[in-house]
C-alpha cells in the first residue's frame, strides 16, 4: 500500500475547564518539512512534537496547529485607559502650543508603549497536560494517516491504469515497425529510380538491401519496446511493496521518459508518432501522481 502526501487529521477535548484542538495536515515536498503553531507556554513541548512526527512521516510539509482554551483564563491583553489619557493630553498640549492642525488617530495612540499591557493566563501545569496533549496529536495524525492511505490507494489504481494503457500502445508501435521499414524501401527505390534515371551510374538490388538493412538498425526500438515495458512492470512491483517509495517511483518515470523519447528520434512514422506522444501522455499524468507518493 502505498501513501499520498496529502491529509487532514484533527482530534479534540473539551471537559468544561479547557478545550484542546490539535489539526494536523501535510501537502507536497521533496523532503521533510514540519512546522508548529503551538501556544506560547506549550514551547517546551516542541521538539517532541517533530520527533513523534519524523516516526511517523517521511516526505512533505507537515503543518500542526494546537488551540488551547482555558474557561478561567483572563484576557491575555488590557488597555491602560491613564497611559492612553496621557499621550492624549501631551499631544494635544504639543498641537496647541505649535499652533498644528496636525490630527493624530486612535491607532496610533494604541501603538505607543505602555498603552497595551500584557495580563498572565491562568497558570497551566504542563506536566498534567502533556499526556492528553500527546494523546490527541497521536489520533490526529492517524486520521490524517487514513486519509493519506486511501488518497494513496486511488493514486496507485490510476497508475497501474494508465501503465496498462502504455503496454498496449507499445504493442501497437512494435507492430507498426515493419510498416516503417517497408515504406522505407519502397521511398528509397523510388528516389534512386527518379535520380538515376538519365545516368548510366546502375544500383543493384544487394546495394539497395545493404542501405535498408543499415536504416532498419538505425530504427530498431526492440530495445526501448523491451526496457519501457520492463519500467511498467518495475513501477507495479514497487507499488505493491508500498512503504517510502515516492522517490523511486520518480526515477522509474524518469526512465520511462528516456526510452519513449528514444523512440521519437528513430521514427518518422506517422502511426508510430501518434502513439508515442500518447506514452508520453500517459507517462507525464503518472508523473503527476507520483509526485504526491511518499
Amino acid at each position: 500500500m502505498i501513501s499520498s502526501m496529502t491529509g487532514f487529521g484533527s482530534a479534540g477535548h473539551d471537559d468544561g475547564e479547557k478545550s484542546i484542538n490539535v489539526e494536523v495536515k501535510s501537502v507536497n515536498n521533496r523532503f521533510l518539512k514540519i512546522k508548529t503553531k503551538l501556544p506560547e507556554f506549550l514551547a517546551e513541548f516542541e521538539q517532541e512534537i517533530e520527533k513523534k512526527i519524523k516516526q511517523t512521516i517521511s516526505r512533505g510539509t507537515v503543518t500542526l496547529t494546537i488551540n488551547y482554551q482555558s474557561a478561567n483564563a483572563e484576557p491575555v491583553c488590557n488597555v491602560s485607559y491613564d497611559a492612553l489619557q496621557a499621550y492624549y493630553n501631551m499631544f494635544q498640549k504639543v498641537k496647541d502650543e505649535l499652533g498644528c492642525d496636525q490630527d493624530f488617530s486612535l491607532d496610533a495612540l494604541m501603538n505607543l508603549p505602555g498603552v497595551i499591557e500584557k495580563t498572565k493566563i491562568d497558570e497551566i501545569d504542563t506536566k498534567l497536560l502533556e499526556k492528553p496533549l500527546f494523546d490527541l496529536i497521536s489520533s490526529a495524525m492517524e486520521d490524517m494517516q487514513q486519509m493519506r492511505l486511501r488518497s494513496g490507494k486511488d493514486i496507485m489504481s490510476e497508475i497501474i491504469n494508465r501503465g496498462n494503457h502504455i503496454k498496449l500502445l507499445v504493442k501497437e508501435i512494435e507492430k507498426s515497425a515493419p510498416e516503417m521499414l517497408a515504406v522505407y524501401a519502397e521511398r528509397l527505390q523510388e528516389r534512386v529510380s527518379t535520380l538515376l534515371k538519365k545516368s548510366d551510374i546502375e544500383i543493384t538490388k544487394d546495394d539497395l538491401c545493404k542501405e535498408i538493412a543499415l536504416y532498419a538498425d538505425r530504427c530498431d526500438i526492440t530495445e526501448e519496446v523491451s526496457l519501457l515495458t520492463s519500467h511498467v512492470e518495475h513501477l507495479n512491483e514497487t507499488m505493491d511493496k508500498g512503504g517510502n517509495i515516492g522517490k523511486k517511483l520518480e526515477f522509474i518515470v524518469q526512465e520511462m521518459f528516456r526510452e519513449s523519447n528514444t523512440m521519437g528520434s528513430k521514427t518518422n512514422n506517422e502511426n508510430m508518432l501518434n502513439n508515442i506522444f500518447d506514452v508520453k501522455t500517459e507517462i507525464e499524468k503518472i508523473k503527476e501522481l507520483v509526485l504526491n507518493v511518499e
